[in-house]
């Protein structure tokens, strides 16, 4: 097995099909370098691979970022989300929870 991604998400296909390509296309490239009509396909085939992970990368990070989530993200989401229905940010009474500023958090010189 060649290994493992843990981060699982919608690039993952283009990612591995983009390195697969490299590994298979670009040593045939070395491999047939004195001939230029073999050597710029083979060369041409991998880099449009990365350039079209890239521009796939660029339109799901603008239209669709959720597709670009892990699948542990998606399960950690729905797990907060299903818990206790919504996330509490204030006390029992109602009264919000304050957060200390900079100043109001004790820091300890280095000695």
């Amino acid at each position: 097995m060649l290994g493992t991604i843990g981060v699982a998400s919608t690039l993952n296909p283009l990612l591995w099909l983009s390195v697969s390509v490299s590994v298979i296309f670009l040593p045939a490239a070395y491999f047939f370098r004195d001939l230029p009509f073999v050597l710029y396909p083979l060369t041409y085939v991998p880099i449009s691979s990365f350039v079209g992970t890239l521009i796939v990368g660029f339109f799901y990070a603008f239209r669709s970022p959720s597709r670009l989530d892990s699948e542990q993200h998606r399960e950690n989401l729905e797990r907060i989300r299903t818990k206790d229905g919504e996330i509490k940010l204030s006390r029992e009474d109602g009264t919000p929870i304050k957060a200390p500023s900079v100043g109001e958090t004790p820091v300890k010189a280095a000695q």
